[in-house]
C-alpha cells in the first residue's frame, strides 16, 4: 500500500487550525466541565477489536477521543496477527472519511495486545460534538504491496459508536442535608467551662483538590465551619465566651461550596443564592436532652509492645443509652485530631475493644470519646472534654540476685519484668565483671535462674544488661554485686520469757536460721528446757522447706541440757538438693522424739 503524503500535510493544517480553535471559548461552556472525561467500553471481537473510547471535554464544546483496540481479546489467529503488515483505523461520519492512521508493522506482543490511538496526534482529527454518532473501523493487510486486506475469514465491520451528551456543570452548593448535632464541653484558659454546639452537615462530595468546603450562610453573610472531608461541623451554639445562637428554630439559607479560600467561597456562594438549602435548627436545650454522658475508658499494658483499650456502656453501675462510641487521637496543646476507631453497642454488646501493638517502651498516646445517640434520623454525638492517656511502662532492669552455692558455684536469679518477658521482648547479658558470660532471651517466664561454676566463682561481682529487642538502643543495667550467703535468718529475736517459748514441763527444739553451702545445710537454732530438772536426754526431728517443698530432714540427740535453760545449737543436714534461701520462701518443722529428765 502507498504512502500517502497529502494527509502528512493535513496534519499540519489540522494543527494550526486546532490552535486557533481553542482561543474561541464559547461563553456557554462551563470552566468546571472542561476536561471531564467520559469513558464507553465495548466488547472486542473479530470483526471490530475496539474495547474502549475515552472522551474529554473541551472548552469549544466538543469532544477529544482516544480509542483503544484490544487485539487478544478480539482472539484473532496468531498468524493473522503475525502476517500483518500495516493496521489500519478509519473514522467516518455520515460515510465520510474524517479521520484515519496507518501503523506499519506494530509489535503487538510488546504491547500486550493493545492498541491506544489518541486523535490529537493522528493524521486527521475528529473533534465530535456531544451525542453525534460515528462508524469505526479497524483492519489490517496482509501485503505491503497490494490493498488486500487479510480478513482470514474475520469480516471486518465497522461499529457504531456515539459521543456522550454535553457534561453538565455542577451544582455549587454540595449540600447533601443535615446528619445530626454534636455537643462538646470546653474550659476557658482561666477556667471558665462552657458549652458549644454544633450542626453536621453532610455534602454529596468531599472539596475539589487544593480546595475547603465551606459552610455558608447567606442571611448574615458568614462562614460557620469548614472541612478538608465530606462533613463540615457547623457550629450554631455558645453559651459563655462571646456567646451567640442560632439555634432558635428559625430557618436559614446554606450552602455548602467547595473554595481555595474564605472570599472565593463567598462569591461562590452569593453567585447561586438561589441554589441554597433552607435548615432550622432545633433549641440548644432540646439537643442537650438528646444527648448521652455515660460512658468508662479503661487501658491496660500486659507487655511494653502492646496497650489494650476498651470503652463501656456503663459507668460507677450505671448503664447509659449510647448507641456506639468513636474514639479520637488527641494532642496536647493542639486539640483532637482524627477519628481512630469507632464501635456500635448493637446486638446487646456493651464495650467496645481495641489493641495497640509494635509500640516502643514509655510509649504514650491520647485519645477522647464520643457517645453516639440516634433518634430520628439524627445522629447526636457528645465529648465531655476530657482526653484519656494510654501508655506502655518504660523499661525496665530486671531483678538480680547472686547466691553462693559453694566453693565454685554461683547460683543467678533473674526476675524479668512483667511487660519484658513475653518470647522476644527482651535479651538480657549477664556479665562477671565486664566479660559477658550468659545470653538469655525472655521466653514468657517470670523467673529465669542457672548455675554458673568457675575457679573463684564467688569473688566476682556480677550484673545483667537487659536489651529491648524492639529498640536495641534502649538498655537497662542492674549494679554490679557480689554473690551472697545463701542463708535466712528469722526477724527479730527469740523471746526472752521462756513460757512464751513453750509451757512448763517441757521441751522444744526453735529453728532460728537456715543457710546452704557446698553440698550442706546448716539450722541453727535454740534447745528449750522449761522445767526445774536437768534434761538429760532430748531426741528430737528437724524438717526443712524451701519454695514450699520438703527439702530435709534429720532426728539429732542432745544431752545435759540445764533446768530452764535455752541452749544454741546447729545441725547439719547432707542433702543433693540445691535451696536457695535468700530468693525463695523458707519453712521448717520440729517434733519431739523422746525426752528424759534429772538431776
Amino acid at each position: 500500500m502507498k504512502k500517502n503524503t497529502k494527509k502528512r500535510r493535513t496534519i499540519r493544517r489540522l494543527l494550526i487550525a486546532t490552535a486557533f480553535a481553542l482561543l474561541m471559548i464559547p461563553a456557554s461552556v462551563s470552566a468546571d466541565v472542561v476536561g471531564k472525561k467520559i469513558t464507553q467500553e465495548y466488547t472486542p471481537n473479530k470483526q471490530n477489536p475496539l474495547s474502549k473510547i475515552e472522551y474529554t471535554y473541551r472548552s469549544d464544546g466538543k469532544f477529544d477521543m482516544v480509542l483503544t483496540f484490544d487485539i487478544f481479546a478480539a482472539k484473532y489467529a496468531v498468524y493473522h496477527v503475525d502476517n500483518a503488515r500495516d493496521y489500519v483505523l478509519e473514522v467516518s461520519q455520515n460515510n465520510q472519511l474524517i479521520g484515519s492512521q496507518i501503523i506499519n508493522a506494530p509489535d503487538i506482543r510488546k504491547l500486550n495486545g493493545k492498541l491506544v490511538y489518541d486523535f490529537k496526534n493522528a493524521q486527521k482529527v475528529p473533534i465530535v460534538r456531544p451525542e453525534e454518532e460515528l462508524s469505526i473501523s479497524f483492519k489490517f493487510y496482509s501485503d505491503y504491496n497490494n490493498d488486500q486486506y487479510a480478513n482470514y475469514g474475520n469480516n471486518f465491520q465497522p461499529r457504531t459508536v456515539q459521543a456522550p451528551k454535553k457534561p453538565e456543570a455542577p451544582n455549587p452548593n454540595l449540600l447533601e442535608g443535615m446528619t445530626g448535632y454534636g455537643q462538646v464541653e470546653k474550659m476557658y484558659s482561666d477556667g471558665t467551662e462552657y458549652t458549644e454546639v454544633y450542626a453536621t452537615f453532610r455534602g454529596t462530595q468531599g472539596p475539589n483538590a487544593g480546595e475547603t468546603l465551606y459552610a455558608y450562610n447567606l442571611d448574615d453573610k458568614s462562614i460557620y465551619g469548614s472541612s478538608n472531608s465530606r462533613t463540615v461541623k457547623v457550629w450554631i451554639y455558645r453559651n459563655k465566651i462571646n456567646p451567640f445562637n442560632i439555634a432558635d428554630q428559625s430557618p436559614r439559607r446554606w450552602m455548602l461550596v467547595s473554595a481555595k479560600d474564605k472570599e472565593t467561597a463567598a462569591q461562590k456562594a452569593e453567585a447561586s443564592a438561589s441554589l441554597a438549602t433552607s435548615l432550622a435548627f432545633d433549641s440548644p436545650a432540646n439537643i442537650k436532652s438528646e444527648m448521652e454522658d455515660i460512658y468508662r475508658f479503661s487501658s491496660t499494658s500486659a507487655r511494653y509492645d502492646q496497650a489494650a483499650v476498651t470503652v463501656y456502656k456503663d459507668r460507677n453501675h450505671n448503664t447509659g443509652y449510647a448507641d456506639g462510641v468513636e474514639i479520637y487521637n488527641y494532642v496536647k496543646g493542639e486539640g483532637e485530631a482524627d477519628l481512630y476507631q469507632e464501635f456500635s453497642f448493637d446486638s446487646g454488646k456493651d464495650h467496645g475493644k481495641f489493641t495497640l501493638t509494635g509500640l516502643l517502651p514509655g510509649t504514650t498516646r491520647y485519645y477522647t470519646v464520643h457517645t453516639i445517640r440516634y433518634k430520628n434520623k439524627l445522629e447526636y454525638n457528645y465529648w465531655d472534654g476530657y482526653y484519656y492517656t494510654v501508655r506502655t511502662e518504660n523499661f525496665k532492669a530486671p531483678g538480680f540476685s547472686a547466691v553462693k552455692m559453694g566453693p565454685k558455684q554461683v547460683k543467678m536469679l533473674i526476675k524479668v519484668p512483667a511487660d519484658q518477658r513475653a518470647k522476644g521482648l527482651s535479651t538480657m547479658y549477664v556479665y562477671r565483671g565486664s566479660k559477658k558470660i550468659k545470653t538469655i532471651k525472655s521466653n514468657g517466664k517470670a523467673t529465669i535462674t542457672f548455675t554458673y561454676s568457675a575457679k573463684k566463682a564467688n569473688s566476682y561481682k556480677y550484673k545483667v544488661k537487659a536489651v529491648c529487642a524492639k529498640k536495641t538502643s534502649i538498655t537497662k543495667s542492674t549494679s554490679a554485686k557480689k554473690p551472697k550467703s545463701n542463708t535466712y535468718k528469722r526477724p527479730g529475736r527469740l523471746n526472752s520469757n521462756i513460757n512464751q517459748i513453750t509451757p512448763y514441763a517441757t521441751a522444744k527444739f526453735v529453728p532460728w536460721q537456715f543457710s546452704y553451702y557446698d553440698k550442706k545445710i546448716k539450722v541453727t537454732g535454740y534447745i528449750v528446757n522449761n522445767r526445774m530438772f536437768k534434761m538429760k536426754k532430748y531426741k528430737f526431728k528437724v524438717y526443712v522447706y524451701n519454695n514450699n517443698k520438703k527439702i530435709a530432714t534429720k532426728t539429732v540427740t542432745y544431752k545435759n541440757i540445764k533446768k530452764y535453760a535455752k541452749k544454741k545449737v546447729t545441725i547439719t543436714i547432707k542433702t543433693k538438693k540445691k535451696p536457695d534461701f535468700v530468693n525463695y520462701s523458707t519453712g521448717w518443722g520440729t517434733s519431739n522424739v523422746s525426752t528424759k529428765w534429772g538431776w
